[in-house]
């Protein structure tokens, strides 16, 4: 039975069989006010990711999942008033394009981490009583197929032991659990300032710090309306407040909104202070603040809450997009409680996430010496190919970037099996990419220059010690980059030299034109010297453009024979030659532009007396030829220019 990749979907065709693994599924627990959100990452034999959705509809999981192309996964579900909780999905319809449906009509209430499955149209998953993790599924499809429930029993067990030491996984409720489960999930303020602003939104996290110091340009608390369907802040009037939808108020709410900067010596976090969290950070509310107190001015931070800068405390809070955080419970810092650092959030998620079935992930016991400095992915490995090797392997961009935030750039395994004489990550990236990889890019050239980006990168990330590690064939990873790239480097360099030297001949020619040009000018000259057209504007166009050509074709002519006396070296196609050929064709497209125009003013200014109607004719055709060479060469350009010079595709 033929499997087939996500990519290779199409819609409104035919359903085709996939190899899918579903890796972490997480919902929030909901309340009859608060609409639940499931997501959870997809990932096929070959290694292409999706990101499912689970909408909501009326309090309940919505069975409707829209699949779609994604690497950032969020990796769970949020609920900013609750928490958060792991669950499976009941019953889904996976849509996947416009049209192309996939069915599953039961229930699914296995605890399971992750589970196998092959999709069909129509699929549907007959649900035995009582199934354990290492138990089978029978699927009524097209074909008899079965899934395997993973991973066994004891390592479920084991990977939820170490889940519920990670940050903000737990649900948060307040009282002595909550505050126990607070300072069990301390994390840095680094850890947490460096995720993607929009795979943390609304995402609560626990640090131990102190408030640096609190803002007062901005009023430390509102007034807002009494009325339970209102939340307007009151505008003050002469004598009264008022509000803009219920009018005027005599007895406004009092809520604290207190500006602060956080700070726990790794980094420093911008945070506000609600209502609540205010409250029972000082015991005090804020009306009793304002009205009791005395503090009647918006922006005079008061005394109380002053005090609380500079002291070490815990602090539970959510983050949100734009990198604030709202401050959810101030806690003592309790000397006796054995506060335990915990890595950055992202690093769980790929925890039992195998790419291919040669991408498995190990599932050893935690060390017993937690002074033990290991990388990260060999943590991973299993007999086989790990996901980071996968993942250059096969120069799967998105997967690898996923691996890279999912683990905090810590999963990079110098070698297969931990054996120095195997190739290591780095020898992986010297190897030639498969060809339907490769070919995403046109020209050897370019071509060259992305299997070089890919070098490099894995080369920044990879143990230093392993740069120039021989492998089974006592080979350097920069000795296989040079054996496995040398046909496409014989065809960069042609394919460099026979477009700079088409090119060459090009913008030479008109070098030749455009100097000469200079000195025949149109109409002539008078007996002083002076042309006779030198008081028309049409002539000063003419110059003008005559004199853009020249320039900017010998700068074509200058970047064109910089590649072909270059010594094309492997690295000159990571920058210099795309640069230098980028150059002389923006160069080039210039002055063919500029040569055109003069020809055209030349034109106008002669015929311009007899011919009224030249102009409209030579607008016409001057856009001809200037059309012809931007549709065939303006592409290469914006890829080169793309490939040199816009975002990595690594990040």
């Amino acid at each position: 039975m033929t499997s087939h990749r996500i990519n290779q979907l199409k819609p409104y065709k035919a359903p085709l069989p996939i190899d899918i693994r579903v890796i972490r599924k997480y919902t929030t627990q909901w309340s009859p006010t608060d609409k639940p959100q499931l997501f959870y990452l997809l990932i096929d034999a070959d290694g292409n990711t999706i990101e499912a959705k689970v909408q909501t509809k009326r309090n309940k999981l919505d069975p409707h999942v829209t699949l779609y192309s994604c690497y950032n996964i969020d990796g769970y579900a949020v609920d900013p008033n609750i928490g958060y909780r792991q669950v499976v999905p009941q019953t889904a319809t996976i849509v996947i394009g416009d049209r192309t449906v996939f069915k599953s009509t039961s229930e699914l209430p296995i605890p399971k981490y992750y589970f196998n499955f092959v999709a069909y149209k129509d699929l549907l998953i007959m649900q035995k009583q009582s199934l354990l993790l290492t138990d089978k599924l029978q699927l009524e499809s097209t074909s008899a197929t079965t899934i395997e429930v993973e991973p066994p029993v004891e390592a479920y067990r084991e990977s939820m032991q170490k889940l519920k030491r990670m940050p903000k996984t737990r649900n948060i409720v307040y009282g002595q659990q909550a505050a126990k489960d607070i300072r069990d999930n301390i994390t840095t303020l680094q850890n947490v300032v460096s995720m993607n602003p929009d795979s943390i939104d609304n995402y609560r996290f626990a640090c131990k710090a102190a408030i640096k110091e609190f803002h007062g340009y901005r009023k430390w608390y509102r007034r807002k309306c009494s009325n339970s369907d209102c939340d307007d802040t009151l505008r003050p009037e002469e004598d009264y407040l008022l509000c803009k939808h219920c009018g005027r108020i005599d007895n406004p709410v009092y809520t604290y909104c207190v500006n602060g900067t956080l700070d726990d010596g790794t980094a420093t976090l911008s945070v506000v202070f609600f209502d609540n969290a205010m409250t029972q950070a000082i015991g005090i509310d804020c009306e009793t603040m304002v009205l009791k107190n005395g503090y009647e001015d918006p922006k005079v931070i008061p005394n109380p809450i002053r005090s609380l800068a500079g002291q070490q405390k815990i602090y539970s809070f959510s983050m949100h997009k734009n990198k604030d955080a709202s401050i959810q419970r101030t806690l003592e810092v309790d000397p006796s409680a054995d506060i335990q650092e915990v890595e950055a959030i992202p690093q769980r998620h790929i925890e039992h996430a195998p790419a291919t079935p040669a991408a498995k992930i190990s599932r050893k016991h935690p060390t017993d010496n937690p002074g033990t400095q290991e990388s990260t992915s060999q943590e991973y490995n299993d007999g086989g190919f790990n996901l980071f090797h996968a993942t250059i392997k096969d120069r799967q961009v998105g997967m690898y970037n996923l691996v890279c935030q999912l683990s905090g750039h810590k999963v990079f395994a110098p070698s297969l099996h931990g054996d120095e004489e195997i190739d290591n990550a780095l020898h992986l990236a010297a190897k030639l990419a498969p060809s339907y990889r490769i070919n995403v890019v046109t020209g050897a050239a370019l071509q060259m220059q992305r299997e070089l980006r890919w070098f490099q990168e894995v080369k920044q990330c990879i143990e230093p010690t392993y740069k120039d590690a021989l492998n089974k064939e006592g080979k350097t990873p920069s000795m296989v980059f040079t054996d496995e790239h040398k046909e496409l480097y014989a065809q960069g360099q042609e394919w460099m030299k026979n477009s700079a030297s088409s090119c060459t001949v090009v913008a030479a020619l008109i070098v030749t034109m455009t100097f000469a040009a200079a000195f025949t000018v149109p109409g002539g000259n008078q007996g002083d010297g002076k042309p006779l057209f030198v008081n028309k504007k049409i002539f000063m166009l003419f110059i003008a453009s005559d004199a853009i050509a020249l320039f900017s074709s010998t700068t074509s002519v200058l970047m064109f024979l910089g590649i072909l006396t270059s010594g094309f070296q492997e690295t000159d196609f990571l920058e210099a030659l795309p640069k230098r050929l980028t150059i002389g064709l923006l160069s080039l497209f210039i002055s063919i532009a500029a040569t055109m125009i003069a020809f055209s003013s030349t034109l106008a200014l002669v015929l311009q007396a007899k011919v009224t109607w030249i102009a409209a004719p030579l607008v016409v055709g001057t856009g001809i030829p200037l059309y012809l060479f931007g549709s065939l060469q303006f592409p290469l350009l914006v890829e080169l220019l793309l490939s040199t010079y816009g975002r990595s595709i690594f990040h």
